[in-house]
């Protein structure tokens, strides 16, 4: 079967592996020594831009804890422009109001563990 006819919907773009926690059951071993990676902002919009393009219809931002990610806002924004439905998987314990507003604004699904 050939993409064009199973096309991506859903994509996981972990965007930190940085986190305020120190959970034992982590899948991907994230913590408060954590790095951001070396993926840019334009790195994610050009990925967003190109899951976009192939037909995706949800991201997930994880991580890490996704709200420690200094431009999440941003890239929520651009997903939610493009046509992208959005989801966030936080533990909850960092949202600030600001990232609350965007959430509102885009219509953001929050999951959590």
């Amino acid at each position: 079967m050939s993409a064009a006819q199973n096309p991506l919907k859903f994509a996981w773009l972990e965007v930190t592996g940085l986190c305020n926690e120190f959970c034992d059951h982590c899948y991907a071993d994230s913590s408060p020594k954590g790095t951001n990676g070396t993926m840019t902002m334009q790195d994610w919009t050009r990925t967003i831009d190109q899951l976009a393009a192939m037909g995706a219809e949800d991201v997930q931002f994880i991580g890490g804890e996704p709200t420690l990610y200094p431009h999440l806002r941003e890239l929520i924004t651009h997903a939610h422009g493009a046509g992208l439905s959005v989801e966030v998987f936080s533990n909850l314990t960092h949202i600030r109001g600001h990232l609350w507003e965007t959430f509102k604004e885009c219509g953001v699904k929050l999951a959590t563990s």
